[in-house]
């Protein structure tokens, strides 16, 4: 097993509403100081540079990917093709996925599916309140597609960096302590890492 785990912090333009935000991951890298990640992600897609990394973004393939992936001692992602990578390969994953989907949509064994599916007093566009979203945008992006009719309802953060409400309520430091966890490295303090 690698040293490194995989972390893809962005994600495509489309689904902006599975995205946690980039200040999220940053912070995170930052609580687990001593663990060295590897950032991964299509070069077509959002990856904004996290520092204190090394950046593969744009530099794999999907079989070199695989690799990367079974090398590693784990993998931090939203919702994204990288969770079922490492469910293929039995890695485990944290994954900050919020409340877009039904957890049993997406979870699988080995990986800590962070979700706030119910938390909030959301409807999905049928109008089923308080379940998976199932929405697209956190804001319309205004690029002419239907993909912009169907956004988040409770949009947070700024007018550069929105996210959906239930993703805000997924913090850093949660996130942190489950790789600690994983590492083996997790004692709780004062502190809270």
């Amino acid at each position: 097993t690698g040293e490194y785990w995989l972390i893809c912090s962005g994600g495509k333009r489309d689904f902006t509403n599975k995205l946690w935000g980039y200040h999220n991951y940053q912070q995170v890298v930052d609580l687990v100081r001593g663990v060295e990640f590897v950032q991964v992600g299509g070069a077509r897609d959002d990856h904004p540079r996290l520092s204190g990394i090394h950046y593969e973004v744009g530099k794999t393939t999907l079989r070199g990917l695989f690799d990367l992936c079974r090398r590693a001692r784990g993998v931090l992602c939203g919702v994204a093709l990288l969770m079922h990578v490492a469910a293929a390969l039995d890695k485990p994953a944290v994954v900050v996925a919020g409340g877009r989907e039904p957890v049993q949509w997406n979870s699988y064994s080995r990986q800590h599916y962070l979700h706030t599916v119910g938390a909030l007093p959301c409807s999905d566009p049928q109008g089923g309140v308080e379940g998976a979203c199932w929405r697209s945008r956190v804001i319309p992006l205004g690029d002419g597609t239907a993909l912009d009719k169907d956004t988040c309802l409770r949009p947070v953060g700024t007018v550069a960096a929105p996210v959906p409400e239930c993703m805000s309520l997924i913090k850093p430091v949660e996130v942190a302590e489950l790789i600690l966890r994983y590492n083996g490295q997790y004692e709780h303090n004062a502190s809270g890492l």
